[in-house]
């Protein structure tokens, strides 16, 4: 028998609520939505969300007895629930306060659906075949399904790699080589068009519960990049896998730049993952931010040169 509303959605956004309310709009046109609840995380400290909803005359409701300070609105036949973070604490940290507050408001959820807010579904999400794959393997605690760029490229599913790859020949690769070697380091596995996998891309995952709780959620230390890579390994210290299928697709229409404030937070949670959980030493890690400085002051001298 079907169960009714045992999936959650869950938008952690950033300043970017007209296009959280877009893509809420695309998924519902796009799946079983009445299976589904809806909550959004305003991790902005600005309270974005409640003054978009005001300024467009939408009603709030603010829900009482519960520590959080959660809301509900009602448009387009939806009920949605917002979650205020108060502050930007990261993704990790605003989707562990989506699934706090899911968990309280809406007991009956067994799924949590993680997804950015600039998603594009090409074929319909079958939310039955989604549980029965949860249900005919209890060893799967996350299903990612097909993200692609918006020209067609894979983004998902991922290969662990090592350290000297994803902290040396990776920068290289970034400033010297001018991404040259891309296609032969990549991490993205394109042999795999469904089973297990090492880890999916955290823009649309659909994670077991009870296997969320069980690993506990997603490392807060981490503010951008490498969640889920942390989290499928949590994961497997609980018995738990990372599951792939190319048969639900998505474009991924990414809209951030490549910033340098970017690359220096995706280096950092990089050194973080190796050494927190690859057992990289504390050494090696240093390494690897020697040689970053190295090859970004090389980087610099060439910029120069070929400006002058």
């Amino acid at each position: 028998m079907k169960n009714e509303n045992n999936f959650t959605l869950i938008i952690t956004d950033y300043k970017s609520i007209e296009d959280t309310m877009s893509f809420i709009s695309r998924f519902e046109r796009s799946t079983d939505f009445c299976r589904v609840n809806f909550l959004i995380v305003d991790n902005s400290s600005e309270n974005l969300c409640i003054r978009y909803l005001l300024n467009n005359n939408i009603k709030i409701n603010r829900l009482q007895n519960i520590d959080e300070k959660v809301y509900c609105f009602h448009i387009h036949g939806l009920d949605i629930y917002l979650a205020d973070a108060e502050s930007n604490g990261g993704y990790s940290k605003g989707n562990n306060l989506g699934a706090k507050v899911a968990s309280m408001i809406f007991p009956q959820t067994q799924y949590f659906i993680f997804s950015n807010n600039d998603l594009y579904f090409k074929n319909r999400l079958d939310l039955d075949e989604i549980e029965f794959l949860f249900n005919s393997d209890k060893n799967i605690g996350i299903i990612g399904p097909n993200i692609v760029s918006p020209d067609g490229k894979r983004q998902s599913p991922r290969k662990n790699q090592s350290f000297f790859l994803q902290l040396f020949v990776r920068e290289w690769n970034l400033y010297l080589l001018r991404s040259k070697l891309f296609n032969l380091i990549t991490d993205v596995d394109i042999k795999i068009n469904y089973g297990y996998c090492d880890w999916v891309s955290g823009c649309f995952m659909l994670v077991r519960k009870d296997a969320f709780y069980s690993c506990g959620g997603f490392d807060e230390n981490i503010f951008l990049y490498c969640e889920e890579m942390i989290l499928s390994d949590k994961f497997r210290e609980k018995g738990y896998q990372t599951y792939f299928t190319s048969k639900f697709r998505l474009v991924h229409q990414h809209k951030g730049g490549t910033s340098m404030n970017g690359l220096n937070e995706n280096f950092k949670s990089r050194i973080y993952y190796f050494y927190h959980y690859r057992q990289v030493s504390r050494f090696t890690c240093n390494l690897a931010k020697l040689n970053r400085r190295i090859v970004k002051s090389m980087y610099k001298i060439m910029k120069n040169h070929f400006i002058h």
